[in-house]
């Protein structure tokens, strides 16, 4: 468990592939017109503001059709940006663990055989 959160390529290389899906969802879902992906977005943003909003705790400064968060929204989408980079970090490192063991156990299978 020591060398879970270790970073190696596998890790990064999926840790970018998540980023890089994750980002690309919503242009995909203006292209084909598929506006339930951008529902992944939102769940890693929004729900924060949800909880604020629904305690009563103004996010939102100004009003009209956009409206633009305050510092607390802005706060509120940064913290919740920082758990959904680690939610893919953590998804990035647990595939790599698997990916690691399996690669040695089939580098032990092979040794065995030629033993």
């Amino acid at each position: 468990m020591k060398n879970f959160f270790k970073p190696t390529k596998v890790t990064w290389t999926v840790f970018s592939g998540l980023i890089v899906v994750n980002v690309s969802l919503p242009f995909f879902s203006n292209i084909f017109e598929l506006y339930l992906l951008w529902t992944p977005l939102f769940l890693q943003i929004g729900w924060l503001w949800m909880l604020l909003i629904s305690f009563g705790i103004d996010v939102i400064g100004g009003g009209g059709l956009f409206p633009s968060p305050n510092l607390l929204g802005w706060l509120a989408i940064l913290f919740a940006l920082l758990i959904s980079l680690l939610v893919h970090y953590l998804i990035a490192s647990v595939i790599s663990k698997i990916w690691y063991m399996f690669k040695n156990k089939k580098a032990n299978v092979a040794n065995e055989a030629i033993s």
